[in-house]
C-alpha cells in the first residue's frame, strides 16, 4: 500500500480502510469526494485506492463495489498460505494484546461456524461469530474469495470440486479487471524486477512508471517483547495439522488460479510463468526449508 502511494498519479489511504466491509459506502464517498485528482504539473489525473482485504471475503465489501463503483480495478497480493498464516496469527496476537488469541489449532477450518468462506466484521457481525480474529486455515484457500469476481465459467466438474460449492455469492456486476501476484515477485531484482514494475505501472495507466520497489524491511513493528509471547513458529511439529490443512487449500487455490482464473483476458499478471512457478511452491511444505518462510 504505502508503495503504491510513492507514485504522484496515485493516492491511497495510509492505512486500510474497509468502510465497504462495515456496511458504510456513504462515508467512503465523502471521505474520497474533496480529494484534488490533478497531479502538481495539472496535467494528468490521479487515481484514487485504497487497501481492505477483508472486501472480497465480507458480506458487504463487494456488493456495494458492484453497485456503487462496478469498473473499479483491483491488486490483489497473494503469498505462501503457511508464511501467511504465521505472519497473520503473529500480527493480530501483538495487535490484540493483552488479549490472548485462541490456540493455533482452535482456528482449523472456518472464520465463522456455519458461514463458509465468511469472515467477521466486527462492528456488524454477531460478536459470538467473531472468537477468532479471521484468523483461520479456511482462507488459505484464496480461490473462494476470488471466486466471487466472476472472471470464470465455473460450468466444469473440475472447478466446481476446487471451489467446493463455496463460490458465496459472485458479483456480476464487476466489470473491473484484476491483477493478481505474489509476494515472492516484489523481491524480484535486476530486468525481472523491472518488468515487474513496468507491468504493474501499465495496468494503473500511469504516465509516469512506479520507482523500483524499496524491499521489505522489517524495523521494529514487533518491539515490545511482552506483546510476542503468544507468537508461534509454524514449524513445530505440533503444528504439522495446520500446515497439512494449508498446504491442501493451498494446492488447490493454485490449480485454479493457473487452469481457470488466468485464462480471463480481465486477469492480468507480470511475467506469468514466473507467477506460476511461485504459487505451485503452495502445496510444498516450507518448513522443510525454513529459509523460505
Amino acid at each position: 500500500m504505502r508503495y503504491l502511494a510513492l507514485g504522484e498519479e496515485l493516492y491511497l489511504n495510509d492505512h486500510e480502510l474497509c468502510t465497504l466491509t462495515f456496511n458504510d459506502p456513504v462515508n467512503l464517498a465523502k471521505m474520497y469526494y474533496d480529494i484534488d485528482r490533478v497531479t502538481e504539473d495539472g496535467r494528468r489525473r490521479v487515481k484514487v485506492g485504497l487497501k481492505c482485504p477483508k472486501d472480497f471475503e465480507s458480506d458487504f465489501g463487494l456488493q456495494h463495489y458492484s453497485q456503487y463503483w462496478p469498473t473499479t480495478d483491483f491488486v490483489i497480493t497473494t503469498r505462501h498460505p503457511v508464511s501467511w498464516f504465521q505472519s497473520f496469527y503473529n500480527y493480530r496476537s501483538y495487535q490484540h494484546y493483552p488479549l490472548r488469541m485462541p490456540d493455533p489449532l482452535d482456528l482449523i477450518g472456518e472464520c465463522r461456524d456455519n458461514h463458509p468462506g465468511r469472515i467477521c466484521a466486527h462492528k456488524i457481525t454477531p460478536k459470538e461469530e467473531c472468537t477468532k480474529q479471521n484468523v483461520c486455515t479456511d482462507r488459505s484457500n484464496f480461490h473462494y474469495a476470488l471466486s466471487r469476481f466472476q472472471k470464470t465459467p465455473m460450468n466444469t466438474t473440475r472447478e466446481l470440486e476446487l471451489l467446493k460449492g463455496r463460490t458465496m455469492d459472485t458479483m456480476g456486476g464487476l466489470k473491473g479487471r484484476v491483477f493478481i501476484m505474489e509476494v515472492g515477485q516484489l523481491a524480484l531484482e535486476g530486468d525481472a524486477a523491472d518488468r515487474f514494475t513496468r507491468d504493474l505501472s501499465d495496468y494503473l495507466g500511469m504516465e509516469k512508471p512506479l520507482p523500483p520497489f524499496p524491499g521489505h524491511t522489517s524495523g521494529n513493528e514487533y518491539e515490545v517483547e511482552e506483546r510476542r509471547q503468544d507468537f508461534m513458529n509454524i514449524c513445530e511439529d505440533r503444528y504439522i495439522p495446520i500446515r497439512t490443512e494449508l498446504l491442501k487449500g493451498g494446492g488447490a487455490a493454485a490449480e485454479w488460479i493457473r487452469d481457470y482464473f488466468l485464462e480471463s483476458d480481465e486477469v492480468h499478471v507480470s511475467q506469468k510463468e514466473m507467477f506460476l512457478d511461485m504459487i505451485a511452491k503452495w502445496s510444498i511444505d516450507p518448513c522443510d526449508n525454513v529459509e523460505a518462510l
